[in-house]
């Protein structure tokens, strides 16, 4: 009778038991991970994300393109809830006519943080005053 021998597999070691420092560390470093992240959905859910959307703008460059001027604006917001469909809108008054407008919309402007957003003239932004605002946004 041949005996059959398992190759490449260690002998099974006995089992002591005891539990070694190192799985004990390792153990209450997963549970403190574990409560700190209960711990911040439980403050969510209880403040609720109080607040409102901040929004501010902040035109960072005018250039010529083409036949167009391109206004490269910065918003932000600086609240505590998301904005969502956010309307950006920049005027330049008209000069003894009409004044002319341009707009964009945001999906979505999360609580602190920024997004670059580009509007189009055909007037030169520089020659006249121009006026960048949020126009609307909702909840989302």
């Amino acid at each position: 009778m041949t005996s059959k021998r398992r190759v490449g597999k260690a002998p099974p070691e006995e089992r002591t038991g005891t539990t070694t420092p190192l799985e004990w560390a390792a153990a209450l470093l997963g549970l403190a991970v574990v409560l700190a992240a209960l711990a911040v959905l439980v403050q969510q859910a209880v403040s609720g994300g109080g607040g409102s959307p901040i929004i501010a703008t902040e035109v960072i460059a005018i250039e010529r393109a083409g036949t167009s001027y391109r206004v490269e604006v910065r918003v932000v917001n600086r609240g505590e809830r998301t904005a969502g469909q956010l309307k950006i809108e920049g005027t330049i008054d008209g000069t003894g006519g009409e004044p002319e407008t341009s707009d964009t919309v945001l999906d979505y402007l999360p609580p602190h943080s920024r997004r670059p957003v580009i509007l189009l003239f055909t007037r030169d932004p520089r020659r006249n005053h121009l006026a960048v605002r949020a126009v609307s946004f909702a909840d989302p």
